[in-house]
């Protein structure tokens, strides 16, 4: 299986980059005020029953799970600029989701057991299709409120 990282078109900003390129994952935290930033990741999934779907959104994958603490390990909840997250999107998953008439959708949640929300306008969200053996396309989002919360994609 090939696997495609992400690679930013500019000179990288001075912040925190991880770059996941087998969960298709890219995440950038600038540097916030005077705080040293760390980045703490969950790459384990969850068993498919504790991934439940809402109103119109059916779970496809789950991607990450991530919090972003300080040098004391206390969580930041807030940023400014917003940390930007790109996510990419598997061939398989586009052309479920439109076979089943539904959008590709990125959708995140506070706790597990509780509903999905997903991400939207007031996350900056932007849809690109791209032109990959693998992957379909990508994600990008700026999150300026976060806590710990999971990131999944489904339709």
């Amino acid at each position: 299986m090939q696997e495609k990282s992400i690679k930013p078109k500019q000179p990288r900003p001075e912040g925190l980059f991880v770059n996941i390129p087998k969960k298709g994952v890219v995440i950038f935290v600038p540097s916030q005020r005077d705080l040293s930033i760390k980045m703490k990741l969950d790459l384990r999934t969850s068993p498919v029953e504790m991934l439940s779907s809402f109103g119109g959104f059916t779970f496809l994958r789950e991607v990450i799970n991530f919090k972003i603490v300080d040098q004391d390990y206390n969580e930041i909840p807030s940023f400014n600029p917003p940390i930007e997250l790109t996510v990419l999107f598997k061939n398989e998953e586009y052309e479920l989701a439109l076979s089943k008439g539904k959008e590709i959708t990125l959708a995140y949640r506070v706790k597990e057991g509780e509903d999905w929300f997903p991400f939207g306008l007031d996350h900056d969200l932007r849809v690109e299709l791209i032109n990959d053996p693998i992957w379909a396309g990508l994600f990008k989002v700026n999150i300026s409120k976060w806590g710990d919360p999971s990131v999944s994609i489904g339709h």
